[in-house]
């Protein structure tokens, strides 16, 4: 693997580890809990577009690259609940 392909390796990995923290970071329980006060449900229905596109750009460096987060999602146990989950 030549230089630039391990940093471009290492970019989508970073991004990939990003994306995922901002996602679950901003799901309301935890967001309420690490600014220790209230934060409604609701909070971040304005940022559907801003979350979607997150979550997509996740997606595809998961699917893109062979790092750690893509590791950690292929494990067997991880598969069998989501087989589960999508299946009901």
């Amino acid at each position: 693997m030549g230089n630039r392909q391990r940093i471009f390796s290492f970019l989508r990995e970073g991004i990939e580890w990003v994306m995922l923290i901002i996602c679950v970071v901003h799901v309301p329980s935890i967001y309420s809990r690490l600014l220790h006060q209230y934060v409604p449900y609701d909070h971040s229905h304005g940022y559907l577009i801003f979350f979607g596109l997150v979550w997509s750009i996740f997606l595809v460096s998961i699917l893109r690259g062979e790092g750690y987060a893509g590791k950690v999602l292929s494990i067997k146990l991880l598969l069998y609940l989501s087989s589960i989950s999508f299946s009901v």
